[in-house]
This record gives structure tokens, sequence and C-alpha cells, in this order.
């Protein structure tokens, strides 16, 4: 059985960050170096912490977005329900789950590893953690649902109510 928990996570301030399509980026590896130079001009790009120019320099600005409001912490403990909706082949799609703690068991237990993990790319996120002691990135997973009863739940909670945040991406996602 997978255990998953709530966690205090991070949002950007939208008093100090207008425009949030201007700061959240791609996951880190399919950004390639021109893009993260496009990307980095923003001031408050997040690709300034998840593929820094080194782990020094992100934990300096994670610390220092944390100290000038531009990134606040929720004060409670959540498990954020999070949606994507995009178009693909002039059909519109939605896909909805939740960001959570995942507690990992041993390997081929549970969770089960990406078919393709780069051990380059695992060294460098597993550095990054270490750095900043905040893990930056959101792992996709997949999970069944038979009976359909976290989908359920997650439907019981947001129906009827807006999302506390939401924007639209350079790829023309809906967040």
């Amino acid at each position: 059985m997978v255990e998953i928990k709530p966690l205090r996570g991070y949002t950007y301030n939208p008093e100090k960050v207008k425009d949030f399509s201007k700061v959240i980026t791609p996951p880190n590896d399919v950004i390639s170096e021109k893009e993260k130079a496009h990307l980095s001009k923003n001031e408050y790009s997040f690709v300034k912490l998840d593929k820094p120019e080194s782990y020094a320099k992100a934990k300096d600005l994670f610390e220092r977005w944390q100290d000038d409001e531009v990134l606040k912490q929720d004060t409670k403990e959540t498990i954020y329900i999070y949606s994507q909706s995009y178009l693909l082949e002039e059909r519109s799609y939605t896909r909805t789950g939740f960001i959570c703690l995942l507690h990992l068991e041993e390997l081929g237990k549970g969770v089960l590893p990406h078919e393709k993990i780069i051990e380059q790319d695992l060294k460098d996120r597993m550095e990054l953690i270490r750095a900043v002691n905040a893990d930056f990135g959101v792992p996709f997973l997949l999970y069944g649902d038979k009976k359909q009863e976290t989908d359920y739940l997650i439907q019981t909670r947001i129906h009827g109510k807006r999302p506390f945040l939401e924007f639209r991406d350079q790829n023309q996602v809906t967040h």
C-alpha cells in the first residue's frame, strides 16, 4: 500500500508575481539551454530554482524569495488538487490529480520506477534537493483506481469551487 501525506507547499505570491504564465516553466529535463536563457529573463522564473547555474545559487535564491515573500509557504498541510486542461487534435482534455508527499518503499514495491531514469539526471536532482532542502520537481505518477474512489474524492472537494490559482502557460495548457 502506498502511503501519502499532506505537505506545506510553496506558491508564488500574487502580490509580487502578477502573471504566473511568465514564471512557471516546463519540467527541467525538457528545457534546452536556449530555452533556459529565454525563460531566465524574468527575475522570478522558476527555471532559476529548478535548473540553476549552481546548487549554492539555487539555495540562496530560494531563501531570498522566501524572505522577500515572492514565494509563500502555506500555513497548513494540504493535499493539493491539480488540473491541466488542453486541446489535442481539436479535442479538449482535462487531467486531474493531486500533489502530496509520497513515502517510497523498497524499489519495486508500491511505486514502480520510470523506465528511462538517467543516472546523471537523478544525481543532479538529489544534489539540488540536498542543497536547498526542498524538492522542486513534481513526479508524474499514474495509479489504478477501478472503483474511481480517488476521482470521487477529488470531484467532491472541487465541485462548485474556483481554483485558488489559475493560469495558461506558453503551450496553451490551463493549470
